[in-house]
């Protein structure tokens, strides 16, 4: 019986000449998957014993999705559903877009928690300093402070920080406390904590 060994398989060109092609590449490959630099066959169909739970899967069904973690996904609308691009997620996040008008992230782990992708900054902070004014305004010098704040989400994403100019600018003095606010997040989003 003859055997060949190859190492790596570099995929399919059709518009090269058979023989200029490097030993790794093929003038075609048929029912065969070698994104990952191997020669692997496509999955085939489940065998009549072999039993697969799809979920809540009825007539309205549009798209099914299998993460990366081996769950099956499924969705009233026709959409576009990848994997997280960050290795071992304990989050499992998947990203889908189509199924409104802006993408979206969500848990493989909790599917009915969908939230809005991207993260908006917040409004610039307000800060009051109390006391109001410093007993120690003739006798010392104050530090400059400038406050800027970001959304966090569960996930660990943080959003862009929020806009400051010097206008936004305070001078503290030893003697008072300032008290920083930023405006509520806004939106479905899976927000967790403000970072000031």
């Amino acid at each position: 019986m003859a055997a060949f060994d190859l190492k790596v398989f570099g995929g399919m060109s059709s518009k090269v000449a058979p023989r200029l092609l490097p030993d790794e590449m093929s003038t075609l490959a048929v029912n065969a998957d070698f994104s990952r630099g191997t020669c692997r066959p496509l999955a085939a169909n489940a065998s009549a014993s072999e039993t697969i739970n799809l979920g809540a899967i009825d007539g309205a069904t549009r798209t099914i999705y299998k993460t990366t973690e081996g769950k099956w996904l499924e969705f009233s609308a026709d959409v576009n559903v990848i994997d997280s691009p960050i290795a071992e997620d304990s989050h499992e996040r998947v990203y889908i877009t189509g199924n409104a008008s802006y993408p979206q992230i969500a848990s493989a782990q909790s599917l009915g928690n969908i939230y809005k992708l991207a993260i908006p900054a917040p409004p610039t902070p307000s800060v009051a300093l109390t006391p109001s004014t410093s007993a120690n305004v003739d006798t010392e010098n104050p530090i400059t402070r400038g406050y800027v704040a970001t959304y966090v989400t569960a996930f660990g994403e943080e959003g862009p920080p929020s806009a400051i100019t010097t206008a936004d600018l305070v001078n503290v003095y030893t003697d008072q406390d300032a008290a920083v606010t930023v405006g509520n997040a806004t939106g479905t989003r899976n927000y967790a904590y403000i970072r000031i």
